[in-house]
């Protein structure tokens, strides 16, 4: 899977500065397949000719691939400015934060994002979501669609024994499209390495009130009895004002595809499904 998330919480009121009128649509020609430009500079490094195995199969399925959008410049330059100011206790906008539907207020126009999902429906790509900041959509398809709707092929390359895939060219679009869209990520399962490695040494220890099936957890893993009990926070949802977190809202960025079932089954296994 490929995953990208973009996006911010609410944590106070907003009243900010946004955009006093509507983006001005940036696709002005008709969209013509016989006029394509590049988008340069999105081939994997490492999906090189020495490493390549060919042509994967057309009906290989590449979900969630993110059709990524730009902003003209007039609104990131108003964007940067309202960022700056978020973070300047001296400003009004200090801590504002804006919700991605707020920040889609800074994004192509509604128009420009409709011309984009009609293209790449055109093709038989499956727009999966128009994210709200206006600026990511979703797709998915075969390996074949999105060959054809971006014009380049997707490889199987081999590293040291490590099975990937990747296009082997850069990909191309209408050349109306471009002021619009800035790129594909990813059209590679080249995943992000950690710099810092550290030694496991393999034990495991039972976990503080663990349900069946989870009483011998790997080493680093914890149940929610145990974080409670490591930060010392089981006091606080004894207070006669409970401090528990309800109402809060926190953001993972992480490289993967989760699952809903495995947050449920998690969930439903430690109690947690009061909130």
């Amino acid at each position: 899977a490929f995953l990208l998330l973009l996006g911010a919480s609410t944590l106070a009121p907003l009243a900010y500065g946004a955009p006093s009128t509507s983006p001005a649509n940036q696709i002005v020609a008709p969209v013509n397949e016989s006029e394509l430009v590049a988008l340069t500079g999105s081939v994997h490094p490492l999906a090189l000719p020495k490493f390549d195995q060919g042509l994967v199969a057309d009906g290989l399925r590449m979900d969630h691939l993110f059709v990524v959008l730009r902003r003209s410049p007039d609104q990131q330059s108003a964007l940067q400015k309202l960022t700056a100011e978020l973070q300047n206790p001296h400003s009004a906008n200090y801590h504002k934060w804006l919700t991605a539907e707020k920040l889609g207020d800074f994004g192509p126009s509604q128009q420009d994002i409709e011309t984009v999902v009609r293209w790449l429906s055109s093709h038989g790509l499956e727009v999966n979501l128009v994210h709200k900041s206006g600026i990511t959509i979703d797709v998915s398809g075969t390996a074949g669609q999105v060959s054809e709707a971006f014009h380049t092929e997707i490889h199987r390359y081999n590293l040291k024994g490590e099975q990937h895939i990747a296009n082997a060219s850069d990909p191309k679009i209408p050349a109306a499209l471009a002021p619009v869209v800035v790129g594909v990520t990813s059209l590679n399962d080249f995943l992000p390495k950690p710099l810092v490695s550290k030694l496991n040494s393999g034990f495991s220890f039972p976990c503080t009130g663990c349900p069946g099936g989870f009483d011998n957890v790997e080493q680093y893993d914890e149940a929610p009895a145990d974080f409670a009990t490591i930060y010392n926070v089981a006091p606080l949802y004894k207070e006669s004002k409970p401090i528990t977190g309800k109402g809060q809202t926190v953001a993972v960025l992480e490289v993967t595809d989760i699952k809903a079932s495995d947050v449920t089954t998690f969930r439903k296994a430690f109690g947690l499904s009061s909130y």
